[in-house]
């Protein structure tokens, strides 16, 4: 019996197990489709020739550690250029893009480290994002470059619209009236039934990293809640307040010295002897202080919009003209006051501070692409692709919103780059930034929102937010709690809201999606393929009905 398998057509075969071969589900057309290399050997050709011989469409690169993948000859990657040419499909011929995509190294574009962030460690990273797209570019045109939006934590979020009603019931009746406004982020957070539950922020300056827990803090008057963002401005102010706590002990001890000249505990010549030494003191410390206000709200301007970053250093500057004037008019006490007035922002969160260096990582990837193509005098938008693939929720670049930012970040800055360094016009700069800048869209990884509480319609719409900047597809299954990575249709991804979306999108033909599925074969020690494509039972083959078992 001859089975049916189009994008639209239900499948049907004597090896479906459902009494009277009942069609159960669409499918994605096999051309869709590709398979990852083992990520454990440099032997990518040999994978490649295996996985082509097997009828797989499209093949993914997947060396991902950095040092497996530094140990791919780059000999290698012009033979595997000619291998999917000549064993997959003649793709220049065809005008299409290379069969073969990359999935790049295991990296961390942000720059964190396990507790850290380091500025040396955010450059090493993009040095070897460049060398991912500069062997791309041997592979064909227009080859996808997936890289992982990174892994450090940056916020938790938990869905529960019963617990998030009962919190705003809560803070209606506990907090004041007037001061309701401080709490607007998480009162909209808590009106969506989402709850931050914790929030990590990073000191630009020095790296250090420091979590901001959500929780309600049991006080004589009355509980008091601590959301992330107060938590954040009681550091910040904490920080400041001990920054300037040298300047106010100098304060007192100019305050005493007065108080003894005018008790004539000490003399004249010795008060004005003293008290030069404590007003050089206090003019070291101010100036310290004011270095590092200086330091942070630069540091901070650098990853805010364009129009707040200006008013931010236009502030900055008013305050440099205040304190140099109370500085001529020897008014030290002045300048003290200006700098109480203030409270910079030495920590910021991880998903601000972190997604825009990564952005900055990946729109550095994108012009690095494009000069690749140029030296190998290949169209500028036959480029490889830099695919941006959201991870686990919890980290930047895991949910849609933080995904959707860091691509629109890195498309910003690549078109920046190519207006000043290949004097392109803002339009075309624009127009080559969105094509070779987009997401990869990790079904599985977005299934583990379940843990967090979201519901089916919720992870529905996850997709939705991110549908036009897809690029690339990632299919594996799990249920929810832990990427296993099994073949879809062994746990409770919704693969058909993802393939309906693409199709509204216009881009289920446009895009290649890439079975990932390597925790089946790790502990099954076989294909993933029968059961991917033909629906197979887990526990394997069945032989078609015979007349016998009819009768029966």
């Amino acid at each position: 019996m001859a089975f049916s398998y189009t994008e639209r057509a239900l499948y049907s075969s004597p090896l479906d197990p459902t009494p009277g071969n009942v069609a159960v589900t669409s499918y994605w057309r096999a051309a869709y489709l590709g398979a990852p290399t083992a990520p454990n050997t440099p032997n990518q050709i040999q994978q490649i020739t295996g996985l082509a011989a097997s009828g797989i469409q499209n093949v993914e690169i997947g060396a991902l550690d950095p040092r497996v993948w530094e140990a791919i000859p780059k000999q290698h990657f012009e033979e595997m250029r000619r291998l999917g040419k000549l064993v997959i499909r003649d793709f220049q011929k065809e005008g299409k893009p290379a069969p073969i995509s990359v999935h790049a190294p295991i990296l961390e574009p942000s720059g964190f480290s396990e507790n850290k962030w380091s500025e040396e460690l955010w450059r090493e990273q993009q040095g070897i994002m460049a060398d991912v797209v500069q062997k791309a570019a041997m592979l064909g045109p227009s080859t996808t470059v997936n890289i992982h939006a990174g892994h450090f934590p940056s916020q938790q979020i938990r869905y529960d619209p019963a617990a998030a009603k009962a919190e705003l019931q809560k803070i209606f009746s506990t907090i004041p009236k007037d001061q309701l406004p401080a709490y607007k982020d998480e009162i909209e957070r808590l009106q969506r039934g989402e709850i931050l539950e914790l929030e990590i922020s990073v000191n630009p300056t020095t790296g250090d990293v420091q979590p901001l827990k959500r929780e309600w803090v049991e006080y004589p008057e009355g509980p008091r809640l601590y959301t992330p963002e107060r938590r954040l401005e009681s550091l910040n102010k904490t920080l400041w307040d001990n920054t300037l706590k040298s300047a106010v002990a100098i304060q007192s001890e100019l305050t005493h010295l007065q108080e003894a000249l005018n008790q004539k505990i000490i003399s004249e010549a010795e008060f004005n002897q003293r008290r030069a030494f404590w007003l050089e003191e206090l003019g070291l410390a101010i100036n310290s202080a004011f270095d590092s206000l200086v330091r942070s709200y630069q540091k901070f301007a650098e990853f805010r919009p364009k129009e707040e970053a200006q008013k931010i250093m236009a502030g900055l500057n008013e305050l440099r003209n205040e304190i140099a004037k109370a500085e001529r008019e020897n008014n030290l006490g002045r300048v003290f006051e200006l700098l109480a007035r203030v409270t910079p922002p030495q920590f910021v969160p991880v998903e601000d501070f972190g997604g825009r260096k990564a952005a900055e990582a990946f729109a550095r990837m994108a012009m690095e692409s494009v000069k690749a193509a140029k030296e190998r005098k290949m169209p500028l938008d036959a480029a490889p692709v830099v695919s941006i693939e959201n991870v686990d929720p919890s980290t930047l670049g895991g949910r849609s919103e933080s995904l959707r930012r860091i691509v629109e970040q890195s498309r910003e800055i690549f078109a920046s780059s190519l207006e000043k360094e290949m004097k392109m016009k803002p339009e075309e700069a624009k127009k080559l930034a969105e094509k070779l800048i987009g997401a990869t869209w990790d079904i599985g990884h977005m299934n583990i929102l379940r843990r967090y509480g979201y519901s089916p319609e919720k992870l529905k719409e996850e997709i939705q937010k991110i549908a036009q900047d897809i690029k690339h597809v990632h299919l594996t299954d799990n249920f929810g709690f832990s990427d296993v990575h099994l073949p879809p249709g062994m746990g409770n991804v919704d693969f058909d809201s993802l393939k309906q979306i693409l199709a509204k999108e216009g881009k289920l033909g446009q895009i290649k999606a890439i079975v990932e599925a390597g925790g089946w074969v790790q502990h099954f020690k076989e294909s993933p393929w029968p059961y991917t494509l033909l629906n197979l039972p887990a526990y394997g083959w069945q032989a078609p009905p015979s007349w016998q078992g009819i009768g029966s």
